[in-house]
C-alpha cells in the first residue's frame, strides 16, 4: 500500500501514549533515514486536558525498560475538529469511556476505515460494533505495559505480543498497521480469532490488577506472599473455567505459571487498575472481574474469588481500606492455599 494512511490513537492514558509514541518514534526514524515523509500519519485524541496540553507543548518522553529515553513530538488534541479523516482508529480508552469514544470515532473514521480495540476487559468490541457497524471494527489485545509518571512522561515496562483479529473488509489497512507496530518494536500478529488471547489476557488481568490495586504495589511484588499468589491463581482459574465453558481454548495450559510470567515481565509496572486507584478514577473492575462474575452466574459456574475481588475494589473506589491481613485471611478461609 503506497498511499498515506492516517492512524488516530483514541485515548491519552498510558497505553494510548505508548502506542502513539512508539509509532511516532519509528515514523521519525524512517523519515530521517529515507529523507522523505513517512506514509503513516499519527494523531492522538484524548480527554485528559493536562496530558494533551503537555503533549502538544513538549511531546512525549518515554523511559525505556533497559535504560535510556526516547522523545517525540505528537499531534495531540481534545477536539474532533482537529483530526483529519482517519483510516484506522486505535481504541485505547478505559472501558467506561468506550461508548463516548465510539461516538467520536464515528465522526472521523473514513467509510472504509477500521476501529481496532486493544482495550482490557470484555464488552468493548460489542459497543464499538453497535455504533460503528461490525464491518468497521475488529478486536485485539496487547500485553504491553506502561505507567504515566507525570503528564507527558511515560515509563515503558515492556511486555509480550499484540494480537489483532483479521477483518477482510480492512485487510490491507490491518496488514500495514501490524507492520507499523512491528517496525516500532511492538511485536504484533494478525490472526483469525483473537478471542483466545483476549481471554488469556483476562485471566492475567483478573488475577493481577485488583490485587495490585488493593495492596497498592507493583506487579512483581505480588509474588512475594504465598497467600496473594494463591488468590491470583484461584481468580485466574475461575476465568479459565468460564472461558472453557464457552468453548474458548486459552493459549496456555498452566494458569499459575502464566500469572507468574506476567508478573515477572511487568514486575516494575503499576497495573492500570492501581494507576486508576492512585488517580482517584473509576477502575475497569466491571469490565474485567465483574464481567467474569456476570458470565459465570449465567453459566452457573462458581466464581467466588472474582466476586470478592470485585466487591473489594468497589469498596476501595469509595475510599475504604482493605488490609493485607483481611486479604490473606480470605485465602485461608477459602482454603486457596491447600494446593
Amino acid at each position: 500500500m503506497s498511499q498515506r494512511i492516517h492512524i488516530a490513537v483514541i485515548g491519552s492514558g498510558a497505553m494510548g501514549c505508548l502506542f502513539a509514541g512508539c509509532l511516532n518514534f519509528e515514523k521519525a526514524a524512517i523519515e530521517k533515514s529515507l529523507s522523505r515523509p513517512s506514509r503513516i500519519q499519527i494523531s492522538l485524541l484524548g480527554s485528559w486536558r493536562e496530558q494533551i496540553d503537555t503533549l502538544r507543548r513538549d511531546g512525549i518522553v518515554v523511559a525505556l525498560p533497559g535504560g535510556g529515553i526516547k522523545y517525540s513530538p505528537l499531534h495531540a488534541t481534545t477536539r474532533i475538529a482537529d483530526i483529519d479523516p482517519v483510516d484506522i482508529a486505535l481504541v485505547l480508552v478505559k472501558s467506561a469511556q468506550t461508548e463516548n469514544a465510539a461516538g467520536k470515532i464515528k465522526q472521523i473514521l473514513k467509510d472504509d476505515g477500521i476501529a481496532v480495540t486493544l482495550q482490557n476487559g470484555l464488552g468493548n468490541y460489542d459497543i464499538l460494533a453497535r455504533i460503528l457497524g461490525k464491518q468497521r471494527v475488529t478486536a485485539g489485545i496487547t500485553s504491553q505495559g506502561a505507567t504515566i509518571v507525570s503528564p507527558g512522561f511515560l515509563r515503558y515496562a515492556g511486555g509480550g505480543r499484540t494480537f489483532i483479529t483479521k477483518q477482510d473488509a480492512a485487510a490491507k489497512k490491518l496488514t500495514l498497521l501490524s507492520a507499523a507496530f512491528n517496525e516500532a518494536g511492538l511485536p504484533t500478529d494478525l490472526i483469525e480469532n483473537a478471542a483466545p488471547h483476549i481471554w488469556g489476557k483476562l485471566v492475567v488481568n483478573a488475577a493481577v490488577n485488583p490485587l495490585s490495586a488493593l495492596l497498592e504495589v507493583r506487579n512483581g511484588e505480588l509474588l512475594r506472599k504465598h497467600a496473594i499468589v494463591a488468590i491470583m491463581t484461584a481468580a485466574g482459574q475461575e476465568v479459565a473455567n468460564v472461558a472453557g465453558a464457552q468453548g474458548i481454548q486459552l493459549p496456555f495450559q498452566d494458569v499459575e505459571e502464566q500469572i507468574y510470567i506476567a508478573c515477572k515481565l511487568t514486575s516494575g509496572n503499576n497495573s492500570s487498575m492501581y494507576q486508576d486507584i492512585r488517580r482517584g478514577a473509576a477502575t475497569e473492575i466491571d469490565a474485567i472481574n465483574g464481567a467474569v462474575v456476570a458470565i459465570g452466574k449465567k453459566l452457573q459456574i462458581p466464581i467466588p474469588v472474582n466476586a470478592r475481588l470485585t466487591e473489594w475494589i468497589k469498596a476501595k473506589e469509595k475510599g475504604e481500606s482493605i488490609s493485607q491481613e483481611k486479604i490473606e485471611t480470605f485465602a485461608l478461609d477459602e482454603h486457596l492455599m491447600s494446593h
